[in-house]
């Protein structure tokens, strides 16, 4: 399951123990969360006039730069390994709308829908997505471009290592 919220809603997830979750800190400024921050957040708008044009331009920004897809990649790995994933994020103006994008980015690229946690009962309403077929196809282009990424990052390719 793929939820998003604010880090007090970490917190409670966190604070009931649930074994099965993994914390990605996307644009919450709190300092407990600090060390699972992905860097995710577009230095500036990306020069978009408009809604449409920020999500292009937020999906070629991840998908055109290999340290940005790796970082992408640590969310779409956790969901592909059965684990549930919670993205923290802040209500804050700018990062509002990347998180928005990437919440659409995920949503269409692999079929799996965000749930918005703020409270226990919206957990306990919380419906599972799963990844699509499309989702997969897209998922196993995006896993081959990560493991050539990681085997070069150890040093495996050319005959090094």
């Amino acid at each position: 399951m793929l939820m998003y919220g604010t880090a007090k809603a970490a917190d409670m997830l966190y604070n009931m123990t649930r074994p099965n979750i993994v914390y990605f800190n996307i644009s919450s400024l709190a300092e407990r969360w600090s060390a699972v921050r992905l860097q995710l957040l577009p230095p500036n708008s990306l020069g978009a006039n408009s809604e449409y044009d920020f999500d292009v331009k937020y999906m070629q920004w991840i998908f055109g730069s290999n340290p940005v897809f790796m970082q992408f990649m640590n969310i779409m790995v956790s969901l592909y390994n059965g684990m549930d994933v919670f993205l923290i994020v802040t209500d804050e103006g700018w990062s509002d709308m990347t998180v928005e994008s990437l919440l659409k980015l995920i949503q269409q690229r692999y079929g799996i829908n965000a749930v918005l946690i703020n409270t226990l009962e919206d957990l306990q309403c919380a419906e599972d997505s799963i990844f699509e077929p499309y989702g997969i196809l897209n998922l196993d282009q995006d896993m081959e471009r990560y493991q050539y990424i990681m085997a070069e990052i150890g040093g495996i390719k050319g005959g090094e290592g």
